[in-house]
């Protein structure tokens, strides 16, 4: 099949697979028309956050718009394969004519950096997956049968001429919010998609490597203690990292990023509870293969996700921590699916 007939036959199946949403052309519309246009997703980014930010800046650079992408927190190492340095991690001194908000289930997910910063716009675009979303724009395209913030994105921009960059943005993003397309809330749709962004230039190989199979062995040694030290309790694995381990092993806590996903790869576990310390708190990462609903678990902490994968901090210490997720895990009924 050529590229041509895929992309005809892609249209085919245009009203199978899509979202039946009206946002889409109103979004267009808007971006288009607007001049400078300021991108934000939430603080500590992951994959989707970065991957789906970077797509849509280098579309808007696509259109000759003059384009500012925000996040507060570090980069993972091994999204380096993307033009990271368009990120700020500091407020504007003055708006830009539009705001698209990314990945972000609410306003607080921005960070400490970026908190009220929506209030300087007149516009903005609120684009997310978590069923959660309250739609805080002054338009909203929250789809939670999305499987990533990208799934959503690349059928926004479908019929528009993706460029290989842009492909390669939005590909990472969707692959690394799927574990690989692991999850549960993979669906047809997400294989279409992704399809498409294959024909428009992503690398699937490489793409896979740098995310799955490019760690230093340090990182790799370190993965192995964590998990030579995690706890099973029935189906849920509890994983501590005390805040000396990342020196002990000479890693960063953003080279350690996808520890969570590796660790639901244990058999008969159903959910992850990793807990890192820090100065003063503990960060926690939900991950569920899907019979438990994390994202609920993370809102009793003021965090926030979806079912699948969530996070939350606690001020307290590891141990405590540790005693208060067992106790909330005691009863399975209250986060069942």
């Amino acid at each position: 099949m050529t590229v041509d007939e895929f992309l005809e036959y892609s249209y085919q199946l245009h009203d199978k697979y899509f979202m039946k949403n009206q946002g889409k052309d109103e979004f267009l519309k808007i971006f288009k028309k607007s001049s400078c246009i300021d991108i934000y997703t939430h603080s500590s980014p992951d994959g989707d956050a970065i991957g789906s930010s970077i797509g849509l800046g280098l579309y808007g650079k696509k259109l000759n718009k003059q384009v500012r992408l925000f996040c507060e927190g570090e980069i993972p190492v091994k999204y380096n394969i993307l033009p990271v340095d368009m990120f700020k991690h500091e407020k504007p001194t003055s708006p830009a004519d539009l705001c698209v908000v990314l990945d972000s289930a609410e306003e607080s997910r921005l960070g400490k950096t970026f908190q009220d910063i929506l209030k300087i716009y007149n516009e903005v675009i609120n684009i997310d997956h978590h069923p959660e979303n309250p739609e805080f724009g002054s338009l909203n395209i929250v789809d939670p049968s999305a499987a990533s913030a990208s799934e959503i994105l690349t059928e926004i921009l479908f019929s528009e001429h993706i460029t290989e960059d842009i492909a390669q943005a939005l590909y990472i993003a969707m692959l690394s919010d799927t574990y690989g397309f692991s999850l549960s809330n993979v669906t047809g749709r997400t294989f279409f998609l992704a399809s498409h962004l294959v024909e428009h230039g992503a690398n699937p190989s490489l793409i896979w490597h740098k995310l799955y199979a490019d760690n230093p062995l340090n990182v790799v040694k370190f993965y192995s203690w964590v998990l030579l030290n995690s706890q099973k309790e029935e189906d849920v694995l509890y994983a501590k990292i005390p805040l000396t381990s990342y020196s002990e092993f000479n890693v960063t806590e953003t080279e350690t990023e996808s520890i969570a996903n590796r660790l639901l790869q244990v058999k008969d576990i159903d959910t992850v509870v990793l807990m890192r310390e820090k100065e003063n708190s503990v960060r926690i990462s939900f991950r569920s293969s899907g019979k438990r609903n994390v994202g609920k678990l993370a809102v009793e902490f003021d965090g926030g996700g979806h079912k699948l994968a969530a996070g939350a901090t606690i001020r307290n210490t590891l141990e405590r921590t540790y005693d208060i997720i067992r106790e909330k895990l005691k009863n399975k009924q209250n986060y069942s699916v």
